[in-house]
Parts: C-alpha cells; sequence; structure tokens
C-alpha cells in the first residue's frame, strides 16, 4: 500500500517573490554624495574671508574626514 501525501499548509503571502527584494533600509549611495557635496558646499560658504588657501585647504579637510578615536 502507498503513502498517502499529507497536505502542508503554506503561507503563500510569506513565500511571495516580491517580498523577497526586502532588506536593511539605509540611504543609498546616491543619497550619500549628496549629502556630502552640501556638506562641502556649507563648508565653502562658512570659510572665513580672512583665511589663505592652504587654511581654507585644511579646515575643509579637517571637517570632512570622520575622527579617528584612540
Amino acid at each position: 500500500m502507498a503513502k498517502r501525501k499529507r497536505h502542508r499548509r503554506v503561507n503563500l503571502i510569506a513565500n511571495a517573490p516580491i517580498l523577497r527584494k526586502g532588506g536593511e533600509h539605509t540611504v543609498s549611495r546616491s543619497g550619500e554624495r549628496s549629502r556630502e557635496k552640501q556638506k562641502v558646499r556649507k563648508l565653502m560658504n562658512s570659510i572665513k574671508a580672512g583665511l589663505s588657501g592652504l587654511d581654507a585647504i585644511g579646515q575643509l579637510f579637517d571637517s570632512i574626514t570622520p575622527a579617528t578615536t584612540g
């Protein structure tokens, strides 16, 4: 006598292909780039009139690079 197959209940919504596209909610690369550009523009507008070119570049570099804590 052959074994009978049991009917298994499957949640079809949980297996929907459209739900596999999900993932971590993060900012896109283009969003990160535009945010960096906004920071640079803001810094360029805040540079004081008395700074020389190298001082201004140093100030920009210090504010853009992340501070490392040791």
